[in-house]
């Protein structure tokens, strides 16, 4: 069973449910660095935007779970988030 809000998504199960910060968290760290470098976040992004669009790419790819985490995220928002060249 899940609970559905508007942009994410959470599991009843409450193992998943006590991962979801962990997850989270790991994604902010990883946004914070990479914000103005590989990546560039407009002040109307969403904690929630973030998370659902990393989320549904991980699900989306399995086939590159044994890649570094970090990359998964930044290749993951690229799409939507990259900076404009100058």
């Amino acid at each position: 069973m899940q609970a559905r809000g508007p942009n994410i998504s959470f599991t009843s199960d409450p193992e998943a449910f006590a991962q979801a910060p962990l997850f989270m968290g790991y994604v902010d760290g990883v946004t914070d660095t990479a914000n103005g470098r590989s990546l560039c976040f407009p002040s109307s992004a969403t904690g929630a935007q973030i998370y659902s669009i990393v989320s549904k790419y991980l699900r989306d790819h399995p086939e590159q779970w044994n890649q570094r985490a970090d990359e998964l995220v930044i290749r993951s928002l690229r799409a939507t988030f990259s900076c404009a060249k100058k």
